[in-house]
């Protein structure tokens, strides 16, 4: 029986080590655009269709750009009171708003209306095929200009949302969400979002923060391996003594 080939990790990131050195880097702007579920529900009273965005885990997601990543929710904060759905990252095509963005869970999840405005409009769309078995998906899309980063390297560990995540990982540790977008496909995961409206090539500089340059509950620190503590000259001296 042949062996398996063993694949080669993959990098976790797409940049490279001068660039985290210098606290600043370019990354494609689709880079900044997460999958997430959603569900719609039946519509209210007042004619808006109910919808919850499960935005973000807590936990480390493996992302076509970045590797290994993690949102701190702690450094999170909405851009308004109310961030749009709009309809596949466009601007010109609001669906209706979130007015809840909540982590108590674990997750971001995200709840707000969808609004039709007339009859067969791109709400009514989404309704009906919704109602009727297809599945929509979601992307969230943050602020590049809110965006700090940290890098844990391989052999390291931080501590992020209650919890350690080992290197190496990116952590977002400051960043500003703007809205949502409802999709009819969810991105390759090899590729930049296929519904983006970024030109591909379009890049935006994110920032870096040195590790263990946040709170001390967050530090960043090297793994160690744990031994038993050997007694000194000292110690040896006055157990012979004793026995």
């Amino acid at each position: 029986m042949s062996k398996s080939k063993r694949l080669k990790p993959r990098p976790a990131v797409r940049f490279d080590a001068a660039a985290i050195a210098s606290g600043k880097a370019k990354v494609p702007a689709a880079a900044l655009r997460f999958e997430a579920d959603v569900d719609i529900n039946d519509a209210g009273g007042d004619g808006n269709i109910p919808v919850t965005v499960r935005a973000r885990s807590g936990n480390v997601l493996k992302h076509w750009y970045w590797g290994a990543i993690v949102h701190d929710f702690a450094g999170m904060r909405a851009a308004s009171a109310q961030l749009p759905f709009d309809y596949c990252h466009r601007e010109d095509e609001v669906l209706g708003y979130s007015d809840q963005q909540d982590v108590s869970s674990g997750e971001l999840v995200m709840t707000g209306v969808l609004i039709p405005f007339k009859a067969e409009d791109r709400v009514d769309e989404i309704t009906h095929k919704s109602a009727n078995g297809f599945q929509y998906q979601a992307s969230i899309y943050f602020d590049p200009d809110e965006l700090i980063l940290e890098y844990v390297p391989e052999g390291f560990t931080a501590a992020v949302n209650d919890g350690q995540v080992e290197g190496p990982c990116i952590i977002a540790r400051q960043w500003m969400l703007r809205g949502a977008a409802l999709c009819p496909y969810g991105k390759d995961p090899n590729t930049s979002a296929q519904f983006s409206a970024s030109q591909p090539g379009d890049e935006v500089a994110v920032c870096f923060q040195e590790p263990g340059s946040q709170e001390p509950s967050a530090m960043t620190t090297k793994k160690t391996k744990l031994s038993a503590a050997k007694p000194n000259r000292h110690e040896r001296r006055k157990a012979a003594a004793l026995s």
